[in-house]
């Protein structure tokens, strides 16, 4: 997690402009070449960094109910602090299937059949960490 709300807000903004400057390329250049055109498997990445950047910066938004470190043993979080952070976690949990996708994708053309296990390997885990957060974790 980002320092405070400023930072988080710095590097959604920075994620963003990455992001939209490779949707464009994506869509403007992707006949120049097949590497251009393989990099629009990244941007379902990008969309979730983004993603917790913002927030990331929402929980920071309302950082009156944030303690130190320190003190987190003693503190209980805000009924939005926890709902925002269930939201972080599905993200997070559903990362490295979108990373291996990628990959599958836009690296050689070798990378499908060698990465299709490690894929089903994270939409397993993935699929138990969802089940494991709606029982309560």
């Amino acid at each position: 997690m980002c320092w405070s709300l400023s930072v988080s807000l710095a590097f959604a903004v920075s994620e963003l402009l990455a992001l939209a400057f490779l949707a464009w390329r994506c869509t403007t250049q992707a006949r120049v070449s097949p590497v251009i055109a393989s990099q629009r498997y990244w941007l379902p990445v990008l969309v979730a960094i983004v993603g917790i950047e913002l927030i990331e910066a929402l929980i920071w938004a309302e950082g009156k109910d944030l303690v130190s470190i320190t003190m987190a043993v003693h503190a209980t979080c805000t009924a939005r602090n926890a709902y925002l952070t269930r939201i972080l976690a599905l993200i997070i949990y559903w990362q490295p299937v979108l990373f291996i996708w990628a990959c599958r994708h836009a690296g050689e053309p070798c990378n499908k059949e060698r990465l299709l296990v490690p894929q089903g390997m994270a939409v397993a885990m993935g699929v138990t960490c969802v089940v494991a957060l709606g029982l309560g974790e």
